[in-house]
């Protein structure tokens, strides 16, 4: 034991130093591939190696010193393949990651036809039975069996990090000898199954229960394992292996899981009985990757030329009856409880609504397209997506990307209209959960291109959205100039005073119609940016610049500063900006007159300004000279101008 606890300092202390900044050259010597610390490095990291079971340890110290190996490993694996290079080491060799050749089968460091890092996979995966055992047969924690089942559980996540660290180095001619990896995982999720099921019935029962330790290890590791085959699926050529492994089935049986989790299967055909879903952290984490899963499955499948049909590519995961449960449930939940279902939610169908335009009258004519419609027909912003950490940004692409898959059918269209998604999408950029959005300006641009295609499919929705957007601007644009009338000499420039979110929602209209107008330039495009930035809001744009700028006292602080460019709220001033530009190269008969006008008008201001200043520093001057005279008697000189000191200058 005393080795042991000696070997596991020396394995964390060497995780240390890799993570450190220390020189390299200090500890390069072990990394070397002829030295005999890393290959015995990874003959730990295997639970199951032979030196292993040599040892004649226990298993907790034999799972915590493969743990502990494994993450040395993955330290050095992920300074190589992340390009960083700080390290000059042999783990690419040693792991088998660099030895395959077009038509060879690759070798590890032993010479066997193995590579090390699928043999250490293998063999934590081979470990979730064992996990599964002593989770079953554990009436009382006792703290050693606890400990033990705790270690295998994080032994096989941080295999699966191995797992999906390892993916990022494999090419398309891989896929051959990974195949059986990606099957291993996909059994060690149908063994996962059975259980996690249990849990999420124990959950639904008592709403009060919490999972414990084990059954949310059981959970995580799931989780893990759906995150590597993500990324499997981002290598080119490994979604034929995946389906081959039966990973849609597999997918399909996950989503049944949680659509009917808490229900009776028998009482789930009438409306009123569908309730929201209700899950702890680590279930919600199994149900994202499940998601994720069959988006990315949907995804390449459209790239990639199927041999078996679209059967086997997730669509008739549509037709399933729990499929349409599941959107019901998640369309009559919270938001900010399930941020990230909803967005892939919206994103799967609208890729099934692609794949297969059939599809979308199964939708149309399901109880979760009827519950989607009162969400956003209300006229208002739904109340669900209001929530002060509800991340509304990230949903407004695919809601859009969704809506232009269904401009494909008259239906699709007529429910666009109805529905009002289209509108919850121009209004959704101006509350106050997107406005402090860290780089919205680029999805704003995106979300603008999508709308200009559904209004030129969809003639009801760009009447709507026409007036919204043309409503919204003037409107604005009055708000800001109500709210620049009325500011103090000083105020507090953070972005949650009222004025800077004025602003905000006035940056953000203009970006969006600027993505909707500006680069997509056809006569269709010319005519509705004529109708939408009439002369009166072109007139309202073009006093809302004064708007942008900061309080008096930080403006005249900002020009005493030399090198100072900018004033005020600059990403107001440039979107506002950007959008008179391009609205000027597509409408110059509409947007110069008015330019001229305000320029007449500005030099008007700026002569009249100037002979007050004039007024005022004659007065003081002349106040001046009247103390000066009464104390000296004599007038002071008046200062020379600048051709008067040219004159003397030359003489």
């Amino acid at each position: 034991s005393y080795r042991a606890r000696l070997t596991k300092i020396r394995l964390q202390t060497f995780f240390i130093m890799i993570h450190s900044k220390l020189k390299a050259a200090s500890f390069q010597l072990y990394l070397k591939l002829g030295n005999p610390f890393m290959k015995d490095l990874i003959e730990m990291a295997d639970v199951s190696s032979e030196v292993m079971n040599a040892m004649g340890l226990s298993r907790l110290t034999r799972l915590f010193l493969a743990s502990s190996a494994l993450e040395c490993v993955l330290g050095l694996l992920e300074n190589t393949s992340r390009r960083r290079k700080l390290l000059d080491s042999c783990i690419m060799e040693l792991l088998g990651l660099n030895r395959v050749d077009a038509g060879l089968m690759p070798t590890n460091h032993m010479g066997t036809q193995d590579e090390a890092w699928s043999v250490i996979v293998m063999s934590a995966c081979s470990m979730s039975s064992a996990f599964l055992d002593e989770k079953s047969e554990m009436t009382e924690y006792s703290a050693e069996n606890l400990n033990v089942a705790l270690a295998t559980g994080r032994f096989i996540r941080v295999a699966m990090e191995l797992f999906a660290l390892s993916l990022t180095t494999r090419e398309t001619q891989h896929v051959v000898f990974d195949m059986p990896l990606i099957g291993t995982v996909i059994c060690l999720l149908q063994t996962f199954h059975s259980h996690i099921d249990e849990v999420l019935k124990k959950s639904s029962i008592d709403t009060t229960y919490q999972p414990n330790l084990l059954e949310v290890q059981l959970m995580m590791i799931a989780s893990k394992a759906l995150y590597c085959l993500e990324c499997s699926l981002d290598r080119n050529g490994y979604l034929v292996a995946f389906r081959e492994s039966e990973g849609i089935s597999t997918v399909s049986s996950y989503l049944e899981m949680f659509a009917y989790n808490g229900l009776d299967r028998k009482s789930v055909d009438s409306l009123g009985s569908v309730s929201p879903i209700d899950l702890n952290y680590s279930a919600k984490c199994v149900l994202e990757g499940a998601l994720n899963l069959l988006n990315i499955s949907l995804s390449k499948s459209k790239h990639v030329l199927l041999h078996g049909g679209m059967a086997e590519s997730g669509v008739q995961i549509a037709y399933n009856p729990y499929f349409a449960l599941f959107c019901h449930r998640v369309f009559v939940s919270r938001y900010n409880d399930l941020e990230s279902v909803w967005k892939v939610t919206f994103q799967i169908l609208r890729e099934m609504v692609e794949m297969e335009p059939a599809y979308l009258a199964v939708f149309l004519s399901s109880t979760a397209c009827a519950v989607l419609k009162t969400v956003f027909s209300d006229g208002k912003f739904p109340v669900i997506f209001n929530q002060p950490s509800g991340k509304v940004a990230s949903l407004l692409l695919p809601i859009c990307k969704f809506a232009q898959s269904m401009c494909i059918t008259i239906e699709g269209r007529q429910f666009l209209a109805q529905s009002k998604m289209v509108e919850f999408a121009v209004e959704a950029i101006q509350q106050p959960c997107v406005l402090y959005t860290v780089s919205f300006g680029d999805k704003l641009n995106k979300i603008g291109k999508t709308i200009a295609q559904i209004i030129v499919d969809a003639e009801a929705v760009k009447l709507s959205v026409k007036s919204i957007l043309r409503e919204r601007l003037r409107s604005l644009c009055g708000e800001a100039s109500r709210a620049w009338a009325t500011l103090p000499l000083q105020q507090d420039p953070a972005l949650s005073t009222p004025r800077m979110q004025i602003l905000q929602k006035l940056s953000n209209v203009c970006t969006l119609i600027e993505g909707m107008f500006v680069e997509n330039k056809t006569r269709h495009n010319n005519e509705l940016m004529r109708d939408v930035l009439s002369e009166q809001v072109i007139e309202s744009l073009m006093d809302a610049y004064i708007c942008t700028l900061p309080p008096s006292n930080q403006l005249f602080t900002q020009l005493s500063i030399k090198d100072s460019l900018n004033f005020g709220f600059i990403t107001g001033a440039k979107t506002i900006t950007n959008l008179l530009k391009n609205t000027a190269q597509s409408l110059p008969h509409v947007v110069l007159p008015i330019i001229y006008r305000q320029i007449d008008l500005t030099l008007e201001n700026i002569s009249s300004s100037k002979q007050n200043l004039l007024a005022i520093n004659s007065l003081g001057s002349g106040n001046s000279s009247k103390s000066n005279e009464s104390d000296d008697g004599h007038r002071p000189q008046r200062p020379q101008s600048g051709s008067e000191r040219r004159k003397s200058r030359s003489s």
